[in-house]
């Protein structure tokens, strides 16, 4: 009974911080029911690309580099006669990534020289079988790109097909493989030859294997502690931590939000933490209790960051000379508030609103449900509205605000959060006129 009404309470508080951003969203936000203009979306894209080429001429010119061309690319669902149309336009990078087209082998076999094959390879909207991956084998990277290819068919077979061509060092981190303990075993020489000794590094600190008490004892004597001690997933229990208690690493031990957590179980061991990594670990038994009974040791870096503390307003301006506000700024427990944002307005980084609303998937976990979901929606589409429109009014500001210095691709990641709202409004016509206007115009031999 006790442990279903604090479940309660935790899914009741939560739903009152959502409300709460939500009213600050409807605040802030003052669209009306009006809905923005086809030909509002098609100048904003135009200036943006203008304002990035401009801003980094030489770059552009460069690499070919346009933020329209990279954001349609990645999301807007291209048919067979379009990517056909454009072809020599397309970023062809980030349309592997594209998972709204409709790809077929033949598809894939026609651009096969133009295709970025590691990034398909994630592209979990392609039926990936043993015999399409079998004809583009030699177009991965299997030193070390293809250990992020989620959406081939990784399994037994598939990897014992290609067993020759693995990298051992990366592939022992990869966690979407259907690891087993016969599967290690059969291939334990590859893991433990000498001049690879990373490899159990990295099945170390990898969380897909099967872990249990029986697993860990069988290479008791290969395993990399350190990187043990950080893994959350092993079968924790305060019996299981006493069993090796010389072979740990303290540090990542502190890190570790799946400990047995307890003041009881933190006293046992108090002379043995890092205070650096247990500052930042929302799995201590936080109170304020707990947290000013240490108060001389914690490290308020990551305190600051840490979602795990009893964050209220009163707790959060008793020691408000002490927070690094950077760190604040990303973390999605604070008491958020309109008055609360206003009353610090000059101290959070200006970023503040990728990190508690561009994330706020965050708030829910534990406790998602339906209610929660609806809310979640809510809030983000008006708070990417609210971006959208004085980015819109601002082409200027929005460029100087995405870059990344030395990264050009990172400029269109901001556009991502605005994505829902300008995609009704692009379609092939579109498509066609912003090319036209911004790219064509100046090279006709690129028109479709």
């Amino acid at each position: 009974m006790e442990e279903n009404n604090k479940s309660l309470i935790s899914i009741n508080n939560s739903l009152v911080k959502i409300e709460r951003q939500i009213a600050i969203g409807d605040k802030l936000l003052n669209f009306g029911s009006n809905k923005l203009q086809r030909n509002k979306i098609k100048n904003f894209l135009i200036s943006i690309s203008y304002w990035i080429k401009l801003d980094n001429y030489s770059f552009t010119n460069k690499h070919n580099y346009n933020p329209f061309i990279s954001l349609i690319s990645g999301f807007y669902p291209f048919s067979e006669e379009l990517i056909m149309k454009y072809q020599h336009i397309l970023d062809w990078y980030v349309l592997s990534s594209n998972d709204k087209i409709k790809f077929s082998p033949t598809l894939i076999e026609k651009y096969s020289d133009k295709w970025n094959f590691n990034v398909l390879g994630a592209n979990k909207s392609i039926d990936w079988d043993i015999d399409l991956f079998d004809k583009y084998k030699d177009k991965f990277d299997w030193r070390y790109t293809i250990y992020y290819a989620e959406a081939l068919p990784w399994s037994i077979d598939f990897v014992e097909k290609y067993i020759g061509k693995l990298n051992w060092q990366k592939f022992s981190e990869f966690k979407s493989f259907p690891w087993s303990e016969e599967f290690i075993e059969k291939y334990k020489s590859k893991f433990g030859r000498i001049d690879l000794y990373y490899n159990w590094t990295g099945l170390s600190c990898n969380r897909g294997l099967p872990w249990s008490e029986d697993f860990l004892n069988k290479y008791s004597d290969k395993w990399d502690w350190k990187y043990l001690s950080s893994n959350n997933k092993l079968p924790w229990s305060e019996d299981f931590l006493n069993k090796y208690i010389d072979k740990w690493d303290w540090n990542g031990l502190s890190r570790n939000s799946k400990l047995p957590w307890s003041e009881v179980f933190f006293n046992k061991y108090i002379d043995k933490w890092n205070w650096n990594g247990l500052s930042g670990n929302s799995g201590l038994p936080w109170s304020e209790d707990f947290f000013n009974k240490y108060i001389d040791k914690w490290d308020w870096n990551g305190l600051s960051g840490n979602s795990g503390l009893p964050w209220s307003e009163d707790f959060f301006h008793k020691y408000i000379d002490k927070w690094n506000w950077e760190y604040l700024s990303r973390n999605v427990e604070l008491p958020w508030s309109e008055d609360f944002i206003s009353k610090h307005k000059d101290k959070w980084n200006e970023s503040f609103l990728n990190g508690w609303i561009r994330r706020p998937e965050r708030i829910l976990i534990p406790n998602f449900n339906e209610n929660n979901i609806e809310s979640y929606l809510k809030f983000y589409n008006k708070t990417a509205l609210l971006a959208l429109d004085y980015f819109i009014q601002n082409p200027k500001e929005c460029v100087i605000r995405m870059k990344v210095v030395n990264n050009m691709q990172q400029y269109i990641i901001p556009l991502d959060d605005m994505q829902q709202h300008i995609i009704p409004f692009i379609d092939d016509s579109l498509i066609d006129e912003i090319i036209n206007e911004t790219i064509t115009q100046n090279n006709p031999s690129l028109k479709g």
